[in-house]
């Protein structure tokens, strides 16, 4: 029998499908590493994750610690946001730390426009940043870059948060923050005067709940 060529709609089905897997697989990820599980790495079977019955496979091992790791915390915010970009038919791919200041590459489906994310996850208290990334910044017509902040919650049956802003407005806020604190201890930190560590809490960005929007890729 002669192949007959996929058409338009084909394709479309397929892309589709690829990208619920994605989201499935993210997904999965994330949850088990909030959950406190080791993902090692997947068997590979003729250049394939070794799978049965259709089944991605996943080598798990549990920590000796009862709650997740900083890096496992982090990882899991990673991998909840590339889901949730690809549930809502974008593509993203992630980059685990290996790429300064972007975390997250995503897509509209049609690939015009491309976007570039920082994730900032927590389980408890704030989220936390460097008075470094603080630089009086305007508003950046089509800015590409934005950072999410994920809250994991405590309880892992609550579904996480996400607050979505645009770096040029993170970067300002953490500089008018920074700045108001100092003229409040006059001119200097009151412990660690050299630290550069910087807590955001849930008010000053509790407005970009759910504003997915702002990333222009759906």
């Amino acid at each position: 029998m002669t192949p007959t060529r996929p058409t338009v709609r084909d394709e479309a089905q397929s892309g589709m499908a690829g990208r619920a897997r994605a989201a499935g697989v993210a997904g999965i990820h994330s949850g088990l590493l909030s959950r406190g599980c080791l993902l090692k790495p997947p068997r590979f079977i003729g250049g394939a994750h070794a799978a049965r019955n259709g089944t991605l496979l996943f080598r798990l091992a549990r920590p000796d610690v009862p709650h997740p790791s900083t890096q496992q915390v982090a990882r899991a915010g990673e991998h909840l946001v590339a889901a949730e970009l690809h549930r809502r038919g974008a593509y993203a791919v992630t980059f685990a730390g290996n790429m300064p200041r972007i975390d997250i590459l995503a897509s509209n489906a049609t690939q015009t426009r491309t976007v570039m994310i920082q994730v900032k996850t927590k389980r408890s208290g704030t989220w936390q940043a460097s008075t470094r990334a603080g630089i009086p910044r305007q508003a950046v017509p089509e800015e590409q870059r934005f950072w999410i902040f994920v809250d994991l919650r405590k309880n892992p049956i609550e579904p996480p948060a996400y607050y979505i802003v645009h770096e040029w407005w993170i970067q300002n806020d953490i500089h008018e923050a920074h700045q108001a604190y100092l003229k409040r201890a006059g001119g200097t930190r009151i412990r660690s005067p050299d630290s550069t560590h910087h807590a955001i809490p849930l008010r000053r960005i509790k407005e970009s709940k759910d504003r997915w929007d702002r990333l222009g890729i759906f």
